[in-house]
């Protein structure tokens, strides 16, 4: 058993735990909340999940992260994990969210847990045959049914497996390269407007 002590010692070493003061914190409002969702979904929440809401609320910490992939793909080894955690009322608001009950993708059960890389985000499963299992939302994903990669079994072993973000080498400029542009669907877009991430530039897919 992961206890909460190694749970934060794992934050510890990508920079320590920073709240986000902008973001309300109430104990009672996220007690609540873990109510509201443990009653409409029949389960029980992971207890350092909850733990860390209680204490924390949304945090931040220093650095920038990556995690190893339990399914293997074609196209990346790792995922790319943001370095905050939302508040959980922040994330059954998205939840509960058109955008994602009405998704074309498998998104309707999972809880965001943090941001991915670009418009995608890493999520917990609600759903009772996959509860607790975190995966990787990849919102451009080349082909249907492949939008959710798995990341952990737990949100205990994914948290454990969180490594520092390495930046890459840049590459020379080519000003006569084509310019990337973001692909995002309706849905996607107004989840990324909802949490003020919406990015400057992008096509829509829909």
């Amino acid at each position: 058993m992961v206890t909460f002590q190694e749970i934060i010692q794992k934050f510890n070493e990508l920079g320590g735990i920073e709240s986000i003061p902008e973001e309300a914190f109430s104990k009672k409002a996220c007690q609540e909340t873990v109510q509201a969702i443990q009653t409409r979904y029949a389960c029980i929440l992971p207890e350092n999940y909850v733990r860390l809401q209680e204490v924390y609320g949304a945090f931040r910490w220093k650095h920038e992260a990556v995690a190893a992939f339990l399914k293997q793909t074609p196209y990346y080894t790792t995922a790319y994990v943001g370095s905050e955690l939302y508040s959980l009322s922040s994330a059954y608001e998205m939840l509960c969210s058109d955008a994602f009950q009405n998704s074309d993708d498998d998104i309707a059960d999972l809880l965001p847990l943090c941001e991915g890389n670009f418009a995608d985000f890493i999520g917990m499963s609600l759903r009772a045959e996959s509860f607790g299992k975190i995966y990787y939302y990849d919102h451009e994903a080349m082909y249907e049914g492949e939008e959710l990669v798995l990341l952990a079994h737990t949100f205990d072993e994914f948290v454990l497996k969180l490594k520092i973000y390495e930046e890459p080498e840049p590459e020379p400029e080519d000003s006569d390269a084509p310019r990337s542009v973001i692909r995002l669907t309706r849905n996607m877009l107004e989840i990324l407007r909802k949490t003020g991430n919406e990015p400057s530039e992008y096509e829509l897919l829909d």
